[in-house]
């Protein structure tokens, strides 16, 4: 076994260098990568350039690599990548304290899987305002040449511009790298009031993505694809790995220093078996204190109780020290519209949106499916229609193929990965609690 997975990484690093570059998407052009907010610049008018920008990306996309497209197709992207700002949901807020929650997505994504918890924030009375991170939501190639200084850039000018529009304090919600970006904000400004952090980039295996590129390389060999999924990358440039790598150990750094720590409500959400991200370092910052006093953490875990798996919560204490985080049972059988899903774990990309999402849903259109990428029919398998308990299991990803989950594997289920959270609500409950004890009763 160990040998063929070096063949295939030698035959993926071969095909992969020698790979012709004619497809538009893995072109690099600097006009799609520059989605900035200037400080002249009104929000209104970079929601309209960054439309702009989408619309001439899409245009060019469908002649040369989607030609299938339709305008509406093109229609609903745009609208899923450009930069929302919207005001809170119930006429009885407060509008004499406005408050303002920015919302910030992760590395290949869009502010499209930001939109359950602007939703959530919202109906909590936030005014919500998002962005679209420069080298998103364009083309893969938009990654090439990038450097975490210029994601950076952009939060910082936007929370110094959404303070000033709205006249009240601001707040900031991330996911993974936008994660990572919402926590130096606080670290090195201090100005936001409060962090929502999900599965955040503090540490990345970055250290293969290093060699490659000093050895000449543009792409991960294994993730230069077919690019399905138009509303996040698939295919994935080395600098953004890299890129996110530094951030992390930068944001990690001022984490362990003294002089600059946390005195804001943070509240932390994670999967403890998290492919893409080292989540046992997020978990012993928080447990030695580091997010600060007023910090809370949530782990999706697969907990196992008499040999069953646990759907329940296993409550922490935030207040001492070390830190107790709260465990949510990661492994269960979902029922959802008189259907049943059989959930082995929680992955990376499952916290920020609701399982009935129509696009990343247990129902939805896209079917993650790409680490089967060495073997097609097993991708085929993973890909069909049918997705109840019957025949496929949700978990998280490994590099080659699925994890090793009892539960789906004595069911002979093929293993998909977990792209929305079937506990959003009990998640979204938690953050109720949270925001009242640290938010509310200060505010």
């Amino acid at each position: 076994m160990i040998q063929r997975i070096w063949v295939v990484l030698i035959i993926a690093l071969l095909s992969t260098s020698c790979a012709s570059t004619n497809k538009t998407r893995f072109e690099f052009t600097k006009d799609y990568q520059a989605l900035g907010i200037e400080q002249d610049v009104s929000y209104t008018d970079y929601q309209t350039s960054v439309a702009k920008v989408l619309q001439d990306n899409w245009t060019d996309l469908i002649q040369h690599d989607y030609p299938d497209l339709e305008a509406s197709d093109v229609k609903r992207l745009i609208e899923a990548h450009t930069p929302t700002d919207k005001s809170p949901v119930k006429s009885k807020c407060d509008r004499s304290k406005p408050r303002g929650m920015l919302l910030v997505h992760g590395l290949y994504d869009s502010p499209y899987v930001m939109k359950d918890l602007e939703e959530y924030f919202r109906d909590k009375c936030f005014h919500t305002r998002s962005i679209l991170l420069p080298g998103h939501g364009t083309r893969p190639g938009s990654l090439l040449n990038i450097q975490y200084t210029e994601w950076v850039k952009v939060v910082d000018q936007t929370v110094e511009q959404f303070a000033t529009d709205i006249g009240g304090k601001i707040y900031m919600t991330g996911f993974s790298t936008g994660a990572a970006l919402a926590l130096k904000n606080a670290l090195d400004a201090k100005q936001v009031k409060g962090l929502f952090l999900f599965a955040p980039a503090l540490q990345v295996e970055d250290g293969l993505a290093r060699l490659l590129d000093n050895l000449g390389l543009d792409w991960v060999p294994t993730q230069r694809l077919k690019d399905k999924d138009l509303i996040k990358y698939e295919s994935i440039t080395l600098d953004s790995v890299i890129a996110v790598g530094d951030l992390a150990d930068d944001v990690r750094k001022k984490l362990g220093d003294r002089s600059t720590q946390l005195d804001i409500p943070v509240m932390v959400v994670i999967a403890e078996n998290d492919y893409t991200i080292k989540t046992q370092t997020t978990i012993e910052l928080f447990e030695q204190g580091r997010f600060g006093a007023k910090s809370d953490m949530m782990i999706y875990a697969p907990i196992v109780v008499g040999g069953k798996c646990f759907k329940g919560m296993l409550k922490g204490d935030p207040t001492s020290i070390p830190k107790i985080p709260t465990y949510i049972g990661s492994c269960f059988v979902h029922e959802q519209d008189n259907r049943k899903y059989m959930i082995a774990d929680y992955s990376h990309m499952a916290l920020t949106l609701k399982s009935t999402d129509e696009h990343y849903g247990l129902e939805g259109d896209y079917k993650y499916c790409t680490q089967y990428f060495y073997d097609e029919e097993l991708e085929a398998l993973c890909k069909r229609e049918q997705s109840t308990m019957a025949d496929i299991c949700f978990g998280e990803r490994r590099k080659f193929g699925s994890a090793d989950y009892p539960e789906c594997n004595k069911r002979g289920l093929m293993v998909r990965r977990l792209t929305s959270n079937p506990q959003f609500k009990k998640m979204t409950d938690y953050m109720d609690q949270f925001i009242e004890r640290y938010i509310e009763k200060g505010f």
